[in-house]
């Protein structure tokens, strides 16, 4: 009778997987992922450094300046540029939303195989 009140309370005491605290460890990254992030970093990430810098240094001097940005927010075509772009961006990610939340609750509500067909009409306009 001990052992299995011993095993109960072992199971009591145990705290559900989905809740343990995970720790973050350097081995636990695939060294797989290693050259992708080599690529992302060379195509990606230093161009678009180098464009801020860019943007920053003035090409005489060398010294650091916010003149082009004085430049551009002074002429009222590049304003009305950058507002319609942001006003694109705001509407494109407003419709994302209210058709994407809908879609994922019919996800995790259906059943497997409605899943498939209602990825597979999603995916078939890409």
């Amino acid at each position: 009778m001990s052992a299995i009140s011993d095993i109960v309370e072992r199971v009591a005491k145990r705290e559900a997987p989905w809740r343990q605290r995970r720790r973050f460890r350097l081995s636990a990254i695939p060294w797989v992922l290693l050259p992708l992030l080599c690529l992302l970093t060379i195509f990606f990430a230093w161009p678009v450094i180098r464009l801020l810098l860019l943007s920053v240094v003035d090409a005489r001097s060398g010294s650091l300046t916010l003149a082009q940005y004085a430049k551009l927010f002074s002429s009222p075509v590049y304003v009305q540029v950058l507002a319609i772009t942001f006003k694109i961006a705001a509407l494109t990610t407003l419709i994302t939303l209210i058709g994407g939340y809908p879609i994922a609750y019919l996800l995790a509500t259906v059943t497997r195989r409605t899943q498939g067909l209602v990825i597979f009409a999603v995916l078939l306009p890409f």
